[in-house]
């Protein structure tokens, strides 16, 4: 029986900078826009290695969509998605699309840090704030991801299962940590693939 954690992807560049992903369908991995970009277009695909590392494999990509509003240094945009050939034996038991948390909620961080690949999972009490332009940036100052987490996957333990509540983007002294990703944002993501 395969586990939602076996759907975890490293992202190595070509550049040597990493970043995490998650599967969110046989042939979907979420993950952040910088991971997958340089400047505001992304990375070729020959220039970017999927390791599922659990699985000890690696996804072919095959497409990258990132939302039009992005540019480096965005926050509510930093989110994108790579078409993979499918993978239909992961474990993808995660539910997706769980409305982000009002107030505050425990959320726990998932990712592969940068420096010793290691797999890291800080927990804390995040909030969601939603800004004038409907962005839903998540805060903690529970917990800061390090270098290599973004683009890993929020998750909540709930009685109906392992849900995804956002990605993990970055570390400030604000205590903003990442954001939430609606279903209209995977449907603007998905629109991009040609």
């Amino acid at each position: 029986m395969s586990d939602w954690w076996e759907s975890l992807v490293q992202i190595r560049r070509a550049d040597h900078k990493k970043g995490t992903g998650v599967f969110i369908s046989s042939t979907e991995i979420l993950t952040a826009a910088h991971v997958v970009t340089q400047g505001n277009a992304a990375l070729a695909l020959d220039d970017l290695t999927l390791d599922i590392r659990f699985r000890s494999t690696l996804a072919v990509p095959r497409a990258v969509a990132i939302l039009a509003t992005w540019a480096p240094g965005a926050t509510g945009s930093d989110v994108a998605l790579v078409r993979v050939e499918a993978h239909s034996d992961l474990g993808l038991s995660l539910a997706f699309g769980v409305p982000p948390p009002s107030g505050s909620a425990m959320l726990e961080g998932v990712g592969f840090e940068a420096e010793s690949d290691a797999l890291r999972t800080p927990s804390g009490n995040v909030e969601c704030r939603v800004t004038t332009d409907g962005e839903r940036l998540l805060f903690s100052d529970d917990f800061a991801p390090e270098g290599g987490m973004s683009g890993g996957p929020l998750i909540a333990g709930l009685a109906t299962g392992v849900h995804v509540a956002g990605i993990l983007t970055r570390a400030s002294s604000s205590g903003f940590v990442g954001l939430s990703v609606v279903a209209s944002v995977l449907d603007e993501l998905r629109s991009r693939f040609a």
